[in-house]
């Protein structure tokens, strides 16, 4: 895509992220946190026969809303700043938007949940989009336990579902396993 194409679908996605952020806010039941957490990130490439692996950490903060949706379910968007390890000695940060559907388990009382997660990863670096896309969706899954009306902990699992190579015959995949304390302004 040309370079003013590109401009505007981010600015479309930001506004949008925004808008639904805004959206969920309305809702009287919606609770705004803030959450930091710790992730390592697994990634392959693979071309032809050959197969090359990197492991990269990052840390992330950000803010998440906790939506109450019934006694036993609820939505929780999110948006964060995620620092990431360097990478040949240039910066790894970027912006996740993430939502997920948390199921509790014998209605809250014991505190425990889990759901499936839907993501959106986004680099702040300057990459060569002719080779790679700067965004990567994905999914996964998150258990959780809240600690208190205002601490949670939880533990995730995700996988990306869209490959960011635009080489011909280059396959890119990566999985992660990441852990973050919300805490909730109730």
């Amino acid at each position: 895509l040309p370079k003013f194409a590109q401009t505007q679908i981010l600015y479309i996605m930001k506004y949008l992220s925004l808008l639904s952020f805004l959206l969920i806010g309305s809702f009287t039941f919606a609770q705004i946190g803030v959450e930091v957490g710790y992730s390592s990130l697994n990634a392959k490439a693979k071309v032809g026969g050959n197969t090359a692996k990197a492991t990269l950490s990052a840390f992330s903060i950000g803010l998440a809303y906790d939506l109450e949706l019934s006694e036993t379910l609820d939505l929780q968007p999110s948006i964060g700043f995620v620092l990431g390890e360097k990478v040949e000695n240039e910066s790894n940060n970027g912006l996740g938007i993430g939502a997920g559907l948390h199921y509790y388990f014998n209605n809250r009382d014991a505190g425990f949940y889990a759901g499936p997660v839907l993501s959106y990863s986004y680099t702040l670096e300057d990459v060569d989009t002719n080779i790679s896309a700067k965004g990567v969706v994905g999914s996964g899954l998150v258990v959780g336990y809240d600690i208190s009306p205002q601490f949670s902990v939880l533990a995730a699992y995700g996988f990306s579902l869209t490959d960011p190579s635009k080489v011909d015959g280059l396959k890119i995949s990566t999985n992660s396993i990441g852990f973050a304390l919300q805490y909730f302004f109730r």
